[in-house]
C-alpha cells in the first residue's frame, strides 16, 4: 500500500498539477519551509515528476528549496538535488545526425546562467553544475557516437 503511495502518487500529483506553476509552488511552500524531513522527502517525490525545465524556471524556488533541506540534514538535501536533478534530464530528445541534442545544449547552457547568477556555498550551486557537466558528457558522447556513425 506505501509503495503504491510513493510510485503513483508524484504520478497522480503530475496529472492533476499539469503546469508547476505558481499555484503548485504555493501548495507546496509550508511543506518546504516546515523543516520537517518527512514532509520535504513528499515534495522530493512530488517534484521527481516535475517537467524537465522546471529547476530553471522555477530557479528561486529550487534555490530556496534547498537552503532550507540542507539546514535539516544532508540526507535530505541528497534526496531533494537527486529528485530535481531526475526531472531535470527527463524525458526524450530529439535531434539531427552531427549536431547535438537541442535539449542537452539547453542545458548546459541554462545550467552555465543559473551559475553565474549564484554563489558557490549555496546548496543549489552543486545540483546546476552538475546538470552542466552532465550534459556536456551527453553532448561529447553524442559527437562521438556521430562520428563513428559517420565513418563507417
Amino acid at each position: 500500500k506505501n509503495m503504491a503511495r510513493t510510485f503513483w502518487g508524484p504520478k497522480l500529483y503530475r496529472s492533476v498539477a499539469v503546469d508547476y506553476d505558481q499555484v503548485v509552488l504555493a501548495d507546496l511552500d509550508a511543506w518546504m519551509k516546515s523543516g520537517d524531513a518527512e514532509k520535504l522527502a513528499v515534495v522530493a517525490r512530488i517534484l521527481s515528476e516535475a517537467p524537465q525545465g522546471f529547476v530553471f524556471d522555477q530557479r528561486a524556488f529550487v534555490v530556496e528549496l534547498l537552503e532550507h533541506a540542507a539546514t535539516v540534514s544532508q540526507k535530505c538535501l541528497d534526496g531533494l538535488s537527486s529528485a530535481l536533478w531526475g526531472s531535470a534530464i527527463s524525458g526524450m530528445r530529439h535531434g539531427v545526425p552531427g549536431e547535438p541534442f537541442p535539449e542537452d545544449e539547453t542545458r548546459r547552457n541554462r545550467s552555465t546562467e543559473a551559475l553565474a547568477q549564484m554563489s558557490r556555498q549555496s546548496p543549489a550551486w552543486s545540483l546546476f553544475n552538475s546538470l552542466k557537466r552532465d550534459a556536456e558528457t551527453d553532448i561529447r558522447h553524442k559527437q562521438q557516437e556521430d562520428e563513428e556513425l559517420f565513418d563507417e
